[in-house]
């Protein structure tokens, strides 16, 4: 039996990526879309086939096909669609990242406890086969004992065929033309500058990869003097717990940046890249010991459909979904830890 989505916040982002996903998706269908504009909702309803098209969250939550809410609307209103979401007993898949507060996280995870749903966060980067193939290297022996890591998400990055891309923050038009983009200009909404665009599908993909929380922050970052208090430039040192150092680095407007996350191990090092948060999942593994280097390649998957298939799948099994709500917390936690350490420029600790 197909599960039932409907989407909230019809962005180019949406409309590129996650919508087509959710129709490609098996065992998916695309129930309903709300817009605040109802001709918009209607207009991209009709292109992209959901059944229903609606200007108000609660006709959406009132629909009993609605297995799942998938929330695309700025940041800062992620948590108000979210928990009224979950108190209806539907599934919520928010858009990363997953709050402007960490408090707000807190109360969306809260919320998934006690009303008994699944609560993920849009990390799709975690289902790209070269970084999966990574965490496997990193946790079978191969490389030995971890010793550090190196993560650099910058943008433009480069793209599979040798060129740059743009930074998926800078709008390109979608079908419907979409450039609603005017709120990743104020912090309020967006929480963060760099740290919040290309930079948090790195946050997340080393926690992943360590599967170990990161218990100290020191942080170097513009956010003081840059425009609008959002940073541009962030060189980070986090201390994942049993004391393994990540050292990392983001920008915004880097040209030929690699994207790359490389571990260290007593035996070995290995790296993956490009860590890139657009639809097909390319990427190279290279994995160098004292027995010489070995590279794999990867091609033509789909980080979103993907997502979406496991999330679907934690519902039908009941099972954590992966990235879970406490995911996109945690991330969160970091990015506020490396802002107050940029502006202090003094360690900061988080609570684990």
């Amino acid at each position: 039996m197909a599960i039932g989505w409907g989407i909230v916040g019809l962005g180019g982002w949406a409309d590129r990526y996650s919508t087509p996903a959710v129709r490609q998706a098996k065992d998916t269908k695309l129930v309903g879309v709300v817009s605040r504009d109802k001709a918009k909702a209607q207009q991209f309803a009709n292109y992209h086939g959901a059944q229903h098209a609606y200007d108000k969250l609660d006709d959406l939550l009132n629909n009993k096909e609605v297995d799942v809410v998938y929330v695309l609307t700025p940041n800062n209103l992620h948590a108000e669609t979210a928990i009224p979401a979950m108190a209806k007993g539907k599934h919520v898949l928010v858009g990363s990242a997953m709050a402007v507060t960490e408090e707000d996280c807190i109360a969306m995870v809260e919320a998934g406890k006690k009303h008994n749903v699944r609560l993920g966060t849009d990390f799709q980067t975690r289902f790209a086969p070269a970084f999966r193939a990574l965490r496997e290297v990193m946790h079978n022996g191969t490389i030995g004992d971890i010793v550090s890591l190196r993560c650099q998400t910058s943008t433009p990055w480069e793209g599979a065929s040798g060129g740059t891309r743009q930074a998926w923050t800078v709008p390109a038009k979608g079908v419907l033309g979409a450039t609603e983009h005017a709120w990743k200009e104020v912090l309020s909404m967006r929480g963060s500058g760099v740290m919040s665009g290309t930079a948090m599908f790195g946050t997340d993909m080393m926690r992943f990869l360590m599967g170990r929380e990161v218990e100290e922050v020191y942080a170097y970052s513009d956010v003081v003097t840059a425009e609008r208090n959002q940073e541009n430039i962030v060189e980070a040192t986090l201390i994942f717990q049993g004391g393994v150092p990540a050292s990392y680095a983001t920008c915004n407007h880097t040209p030929f940046a690699d994207n790359v996350v490389t571990v260290y191990g007593t035996k070995g090092r290995a790296s993956a890249s490009p860590l890139n948060p657009t639809v097909t999942s390319d990427g190279v593994l290279r994995v160098r010991t004292a027995q010489g280097e070995t590279v794999k390649e990867f091609h033509g998957t789909n980080m979103f459909v993907d997502e979406i298939e496991a999330f679907n799948q934690a519902i039908q099994t009941g099972k954590e979904a992966n990235p879970s709500g406490v995911d996109g917390w945690r991330e969160r936690q970091i990015v506020l830890a490396v802002r107050d350490s940029g502006m202090k420029k003094s360690v900061i600790k988080l609570r684990v």
